[in-house]
């Protein structure tokens, strides 16, 4: 007959994350709006590069000065407090290689652009087949600051100055050697003005084809 003890040692319990599943559907299109304030969608993931504000998912207001709302004026957009960091923001790895094949795609996104930022304040959009910077492809760079300007790219028109405070429509094209079954968006994000520094944001990012 068993003889021993009729209960098994206590462990504490455990939590952990199951790796998302590439996105092989596209367009891939995310307005944030279904993240909680203040944290991350499932299967986006963050890094700092300096500093120790991250990207999170913001209403606008009490928690970024910079940007007032989501786009039209409701909604929740990705966001970046205004104290000193780089921060980059990872989107869902993408099978690019079954979603296009060696069709070109495009990234498509809204940005804030306000009169109050610093010059330095901007979002950079990269490409990746990791999650880093490390071999990276810029797409398109655009300053926070509506008078600022930047210059075209390789696969984005250059960056105009803007009249008013508001939401702006960007593309650039995604070379067609990142269509691989592991690829990243990578947008990062530079508050590193001091005082002189306000918050920013970016929404409505969408992944699709090229129109023919």
């Amino acid at each position: 007959s068993w003889a021993g003890p009729s209960t098994s040692a206590y462990n504490t319990p455990t939590t952990f994350t199951t790796l998302c599943n590439a996105v092989r559907t596209f367009p891939l299109s995310e307005n944030f709006n279904s993240a909680s304030s203040n944290a991350l969608l499932s299967c986006w993931s963050g890094a700092l590069v300096s500093g120790t504000v991250p990207w999170q998912t913001h209403a606008g207001g009490a928690d970024n000065d910079g940007v007032p709302s989501g786009a039209g004026g409701t909604g929740r957009f990705a966001g970046k407090a205004w104290t000193n960091s780089v921060a980059l923001l990872y989107s869902p790895v993408l099978n690019m290689a079954t979603g296009f094949g060696s069709a070109q795609a495009r990234l498509r996104v809204k940005v804030y652009r306000n009169s109050i930022n610093a010059s330095s304040d901007s979002i950079t959009f990269f490409v990746n087949n990791t999650n880093s910077l490390t071999g990276a492809i810029r797409l398109l760079m655009v300053p926070s600051l509506r008078t600022a300007t930047a210059p075209a790219t390789a696969y984005a028109d250059a960056i105009t100055s803007q009249n008013t405070n508001g939401w702006y429509d960007f593309t650039a094209t995604i070379p067609v050697s990142m269509n691989t079954a592991t690829t990243y968006v990578i947008a990062q994000g530079t508050t590193a003005g001091g005082s002189y520094s306000y918050g920013i944001g970016f929404e409505d990012i969408v992944v699709d084809a090229v129109p023919a």
